[in-house]
């Protein structure tokens, strides 16, 4: 049930070019919406999670204030969606909650969240708290004072993080170990980011086959136009990407690091394949069967005695 909402939303995204949903998507948001209720009532917290993004992006195509049905109805299940996501994943929960928090500027609230959601575990919340207390990061010194002490406390919510497979926090690790000439570790950090996902990890590798030895950018190894060109691509795809949360799981096939050769490579990325490979829709009848046990309208996913 999640998995094919998951197609259908990532289909739904290309097509929309990361845009938010306007009035006219809403026939096409209900039907993956549906799939997704389902699959959170039956306590799927990432259905949960998507839903509550999916939701979020909904807007009204008119700006004159006026509090809609669907702008009502929006918020309702956006607030109950959070509520259950912190029941079901409490770090996840926690981590949304946080989120508005900050969207909204209150900092002081969206912290104390944060704080939570990383002591129980949540990789992203303990990489925004490691950038707020890195003095070296572009937000920590600005935004919130970072000092040199609280590098200290940084570095391990990088690596706890890290060890969890978030790209982010293995790119800044890396880059430190480029500050202590530890060559070959960064090399070895910055591609592991790249497989979880992140572009400027592939920037950086993309300018160490540039450079050439000579350049302080080369991480002592020599140019390559070759590689230069397919992290390139790679930086692109993940780029275009991005609001899907790509990865590069076969990257050591497509651009492996030296001294292995580089394999012959046609162009494509097996994760992208992987999301545009058609999904069988779960039967009518295992819909229904789901949707009574939880006591939810089979057509739309919502509580029987829910809005329409």
């Amino acid at each position: 049930m999640f998995d094919y909402a998951r197609h259908l939303d990532y289909l739904l995204k290309r097509r929309v070019k990361g845009r938010d949903f306007g009035s006219e998507s809403v026939d096409e948001l209900n039907r993956i919406s549906r799939y997704y209720r389902i699959a959170s009532a039956h306590g799927n917290a990432k259905a949960t999670e998507a839903l509550h993004y999916l939701q979020w992006r909904l807007t009204d195509t008119t700006y004159d204030g006026v509090p809609t049905r669907l702008r009502r109805n929006r918020e309702e299940e956006t607030k109950r969606l959070r509520e259950l996501l912190t029941q079901q994943s409490p770090s996840r929960g926690y981590w949304l909650q946080a989120g508005m928090f900050r969207q909204a500027w209150n900092l002081r609230e969206a912290l104390v969240l944060f704080r939570k959601a990383a002591d129980m575990g949540d990789a992203e919340s303990q990489f925004l708290l490691a950038e707020y207390l890195d003095v070296d990061s572009i937000i920590g010194p600005a935004a919130f004072g970072a000092k040199a002490k609280d590098k200290a406390f940084a570095l391990p919510l990088y690596r706890c993080a890290a060890q969890q497979g978030h790209g982010g926090a293995m790119y800044e690790l890396a880059i430190k170990q480029i500050d202590e000439r530890r060559y070959a570790e960064a090399m070895a950090g910055f591609q592991q980011a790249v497989m979880e996902g992140n572009a400027a990890a592939a920037y950086r590798l993309r300018e160490a086959f540039g450079e050439g030895s000579n350049s302080t950018r080369s991480l002592g190894v020599a140019k390559d136009a070759a590689r230069y060109e397919r992290y390139e691509k790679i930086r692109i795809f993940l780029i275009q990407e991005e609001q899907f949360a790509p990865r590069v799981p076969d990257l050591d096939r497509i651009v492996p690091l030296p001294p292995a050769a580089l394999p012959e490579w046609n162009g494509e990325f097996l994760w992208k394949s992987e999301q545009l490979e058609p999904r069988e829709a779960p039967s009518e009848t295992l819909v229904a069967r789901m949707a009574k046990a939880k006591t939810l309208d089979s057509r739309t996913g919502l509580a029987k005695d829910a809005a329409q």
